[in-house]
């Protein structure tokens, strides 16, 4: 197991020196694995180690007795460990859904303050080969595309500013087992594992091993068909950024041309509309085959018309365009200077955003469009001082110059040549540092703040949306 789970960090490039990986230790066999395997591999791959541990308030007295037994054993590994109790039950009733999906949520919404709290830099699950075969088997009979039926990724962002990763994704249950019996290594059982009521518990105990005796070679197969497909998404993936940056004029209008739209295939026209819209702020969640397939065949029916969006927003098309559009009447601005923590999370709810600092190094191309989100830009960093960040609306005379252009930007001209309709131009978060202004969201960054080097120190600056109902 080891020599497995070290050939997919190294592979795949998960950890990187300076890394601070916080690992989800439910105190389950998987999740004891990759803490124990983490705490061995610390030194091997020069990273930091924490770990945090979500109490659901689901299993009374057995799940009381998971937290003390992980916080007993990341005691005697001299690993942090935070802990935190959600209320699975009275948030399904405020949400809906499920519980599987309510406790998912729960925790997404746990490793997102663990991560500003210590700070990190990755959250690191115990996915296993054989959760992999059970995810690709309920996607595929549940409803799913190409980027669905490939499984769960190595690297993963399932919520904005949530990065994931999965170290033993290549390592079949059994071999945890026997890594566990070999360095006698003790865990805690979750009796709801064995409920098949629950329909992956029914998959992993009934249905899977059943499949597996008429066709032996079924899981190995699964699995190597999930590589191919994740493969050749990629590749389609890239066409598709490609066609939506081509369509939306260079990036620089968050509209989309129709007509260049309509003459796409309709393979093209579904992958394009999603991304863009994903890209403009609609959750992917939403967007299901069913949904984007209805949408396309309204756009591409009719040379005007919209639909609705959830939040409030619509899709709009008419003189050619594509749009998203949000709300009614002016959109809500930025409140006063609001002071950024550097590194933290700072939430901006009248406008429904969160802006995400961490301490990083280097930077990486994040192509995209003003007032598109996520928008993610890199500050130099020096050793010795930490720079006052702010987030504002614009103002009367703001300027920067930005990488690339040897004058300075009016930051009103900006928004009009981005066509940001005047009534959301207040909405659009200013970052000013040490007093200077440094970025519009999802523009160029301010010369004098551009990192150089891709091993020079950087602030990783990121702004995504909360997922609440923005403020009025």
């Amino acid at each position: 197991m080891l020599r497995g789970i070290h050939t997919t960090i190294r592979e795949r490039g998960l950890i990187r020196p300076g890394d601070r990986v916080i690992a989800a230790v439910s105190g389950g066999a998987d999740s004891m694995a990759l803490l124990h395997a983490l705490w061995y591999f610390r030194r091997t791959f020069r990273f930091r180690l924490a770990a945090v541990h979500v109490h659901h308030g689901l299993r009374g007295k057995d799940a009381d007795r998971d937290a003390d037994f992980v916080a007993a054993r990341c005691a005697e590994l001299a690993i942090p460990c935070f802990m935190e109790r959600v209320d699975v039950w009275q948030n399904k009733v405020q949400r809906g859904g499920s519980i599987e999906m309510t406790a998912r949520e729960l925790r997404h919404d746990v490793f997102q303050r663990v991560l500003a709290a210590w700070p990190g830099d990755l959250i690191a699950t115990a996915h296993h080969r054989d959760d992999q075969l059970e995810t690709m088997v309920m996607r595929l009979f549940g409803g799913t595309g190409l980027e669905g039926v490939g499984g769960m990724a190595y690297r993963a962002e399932p919520r904005n500013g949530l990065p994931v990763i999965r170290p033993m994704l290549d390592i079949p249950k059994a071999d945890i087992r026997a890594f566990l019996a070999r360095y006698r290594l003790a865990w805690r059982e979750d009796r709801t594992n064995t409920d098949t009521r629950m329909v992956r518990n029914a998959l992993r105990h009934d249905v899977l091993p059943a499949v597996a005796k008429v066709f032996p070679s079924f899981p190995s197969a699964l699995i190597r068909f999930g590589a191919l497909v994740r493969e050749e998404h990629q590749v389609l993936e890239a066409r598709t950024k490609m066609l939506v940056r081509r369509l939306c004029a260079r990036g620089k209008d968050r509209a989309m041309s129709r007509q260049a739209w309509v003459r796409l295939g309709s393979a093209d026209q579904r992958r394009v509309l999603r991304l863009w819209l994903i890209r403009s702020g609609i959750s992917a969640r939403w967007l299901r085959y069913d949904a984007v397939e209805r949408m396309r065949g309204a756009v591409a029916a009719g040379a005007s018309g919209q639909v609705g969006l959830p939040d409030h927003a619509r899709l709009v098309w008419r003189d050619g365009f594509i749009r998203v559009e949000r709300g009614v009447g002016q959109a809500p601005a930025i409140r006063g200077i609001r002071r950024l923590k550097t590194p933290g999370v700072t939430h901006l709810p009248e406008v429904g955003l969160v802006v995400r600092v961490r301490p990083d190094r280097g930077y990486k191309k994040t192509p995209g469009c003003t007032g598109q989100y996520p928008a993610v830009v890199y500050l130099c960093r020096s050793e010795t001082q930490t720079p006052v960040l702010e987030i504002r609306s614009r103002q009367e005379g703001d300027r920067l110059q930005p990488v690339g252009m040897k004058g300075h930007v009016s930051v009103k001209e900006h928004l009009i040549n981005a066509k940001i309709p005047a009534s959301e131009r207040e909405a659009i978060p200013v970052l000013v540092a040490n007093g200077q202004v440094v970025w519009v969201a999802g523009y160029r960054v301010a010369r004098n703040w551009a990192v150089h080097s891709p091993s020079a120190l950087s602030w990783r600056i990121e702004i995504f949306r909360s997922g609440k109902k923005p403020g009025r």
